[in-house]
């Protein structure tokens, strides 16, 4: 499955026990303009570094698993959970940053690509 939204937190990574670290993450993700959802996603085990080279702030596409649980307390009781286990974390690069058009830039230097004019 795949998400994409805005990194809103970025926890530091959690050794649970020696051989087991886990690492969360919060991504706001806009279901539509009046619904912003805050989701938080868990990176396990060689997984805790795939958010390094993200910040708060950024765009990312997520790649992940849902994965249940289910557990019984010591006094019986059921409980269950839910963990969204991030296989991957794409930086979503912003489109609008490399396009330039030839009139922009004609309308920057101040030059009419049409005249043979030098413009010194």
């Amino acid at each position: 499955m795949k998400a994409e939204g805005v990194i809103y937190k970025i926890n530091e990574i959690q050794n649970i026990s020696e051989k087991f670290k886990k690492r969360d993450f919060v991504l706001e993700i806009k279901n539509n303009e009046a619904y912003v959802q805050k989701v938080i996603f868990t990176l396990i085990l060689d997984r805790v570094d795939a958010i390094n080279n993200c910040s708060v702030g950024d765009t990312v596409t997520v790649d992940y698993d849902l994965q249940g649980k289910e557990w019984t307390s010591p006094d019986g009781t059921v409980k269950f959970f839910n963990t969204l286990s991030v296989k991957g974390v794409t930086k979503v690069l912003d489109s609008s940053i490399n396009t330039v058009t030839t009139e922009d830039l004609n309308k920057r230097v101040g030059t009419n690509p049409d005249s043979d004019d030098l413009p010194f």
